[in-house]
């Protein structure tokens, strides 16, 4: 499984950790995430705080079994990708493994912009390697390679797939290098690449990677708050690292913020009466950033399928145009 299990460990992060006694199993079906209802927002107030005691219980104390009856709990009150992610891990650190495969099954559901579909494959591939099931376990493996799933050292040698090695070390092999193309990055990762598959133009953060090895970075209007406006540099990629030479930036200063007045505003406060400024750093600003290889069909994510992603720094990025 991906070590240490802690990537999504801070995502639900504006409430403070509630002192609450450990809840029963619920004794509803806490892996139907198509409710009727929508959360009320104390019940999203309730699963956030049950989170929190959760990976309290399962990280810190290392309670594992304590800690699934408390993810379900949370996830009853308001179903959260981050909350089954982390039930499935503890209840493979439990021995249930059918079980870690249903939430594992409910967090792909929820992961609506594939931000960890590549690490819940693999934990689904540790786990049927856990229960034996060698040709399952493959199959999953594929599927976070092709989920943009990068690291091959890790995957060559993760414990919890030792049945799937003994079985199948040649197959593993063989994956790995279908779909590592880091070699050719510098001619894949060539146009405009899109941290969202389909929304309007110009509202996500996009690179543009040009061929004379250049490169500009614009945060689009999806944060209307947002004072860094777009940097651009040289760019270059190297054995799974990807290296930014920031030369100029170009930042909002002064204004204000207010309530967004617009419709069809892309948040509910806005940035006004600010001035733009273009600021050439006196000496070069570098980034060292992994990034994994390019998967040329856009992975399972259903409107991205067709295009390129890849992984910047652990973020993914659409290919949206050469």
């Amino acid at each position: 499984m991906v070590s240490p299990r802690t990537t999504l460990a801070i995502m639900i992060t504006a409430l403070t950790l509630a002192t609450i006694a450990a809840p029963p199993e619920t004794h509803g079906d806490p892996y139907n995430t198509n409710r009727p209802q929508s959360p009320t927002k104390a019940d999203i107030e309730k699963s956030a705080a049950l989170y929190r005691q959760a990976l309290s219980a399962y990280r810190t104390r290392k309670k594992p079994a304590e800690a699934v009856a408390i993810f379900k709990e949370s996830a009853v009150l308001n179903p959260a990708m981050p909350t089954y992610y982390e039930l499935g891990n503890a209840l493979i650190d439990v021995k249930r493994y059918d079980e870690a495969i249903r939430a594992y099954e409910a967090a792909l559901a929820l992961d609506t912009v594939a931000s960890k579909t590549h690490l819940i494959y693999y934990n689904m591939a540790c786990a049927e390697s856990f229960a034996n099931r060698i040709a399952n376990a493959l199959t999953n493996i594929e599927m976070a390679l092709r989920n943009n799933y990068y690291h091959y050292a890790h995957l060559r040698s993760d414990a919890d797939l030792a049945n799937v090695r003994a079985a199948a070390k040649q197959t593993i092999d063989d994956l790995i290098a279908r779909y590592d193309n880091r070699a050719h990055l510098s001619r894949l990762l060539v146009g405009r690449w899109e941290d969202a598959p389909m929304t309007a133009e110009r509202a996500n953060p996009s690179y543009r990677f040009n061929r004379d090895g250049t490169f500009s970075w614009a945060a689009g209007n999806r944060s209307m708050t947002e004072r860094a406006v777009s940097k651009s540099g040289r760019w270059s990629v190297r054995d799974g690292v990807l290296t930014l030479i920031v030369q100029e930036r170009v930042i909002r200063e002064g204004g204000r913020i207010i309530a967004s007045t617009e419709p069809h505003a892309m948040g509910e406060r806005t940035l006004v009466d600010y001035r733009e400024k273009t600021v050439r750093p006196a000496r070069a600003e570098t980034s060292a950033w992994p990034i994994s290889h390019v998967t040329p069909d856009g992975g399972e994510l259903s409107p991205a399928k067709g295009r390129p992603t890849v992984l910047i720094n652990t973020v993914r990025y659409w290919k949206t145009g050469d």
